[in-house]
């Protein structure tokens, strides 16, 4: 990023270059909260699932928390990747037609 962009907050002796890093975030607690109270097949089409749930359970509750396992069939990590390879073309006017008529025929 070009120094002349933050300038103005470097003058002003706000750093911008270093954030806080951490193994777990707020929000890893509230989804494993989640999965808890809905179960985790609730959100087997949310694509949450390349994240390793268990190690955050772990880190948050200890070494007794339970293994959370990736509640998606073939079929649905399949639908996954369709969608993250096609999201770069999601404004293509094709694309969209595409795309709504293969999630009809397949109600996904």
């Amino acid at each position: 990023m070009p120094v002349e962009w933050t300038r103005g907050y470097l003058d002003q002796g706000i750093e911008l270059s270093s954030f806080p890093s951490s193994d777990v975030y707020w929000w890893d607690r509230e989804v494993l909260e989640m999965f808890m109270q809905y179960g985790t097949k609730y959100f087997r089409k949310e694509a949450i699932w390349d994240f390793d749930w268990t190690m955050a359970a772990q880190r948050i509750y200890g070494g007794a928390a339970q293994r959370i396992s990736d509640p998606r069939k073939p079929f649905d990590k399949l639908m996954h990747r369709l969608l993250r390879t096609t999201q770069p073309f999601a404004r293509n006017p094709l694309m969209k037609i595409l795309e709504k008529l293969f999630f009809l025929l397949v109600r996904w």
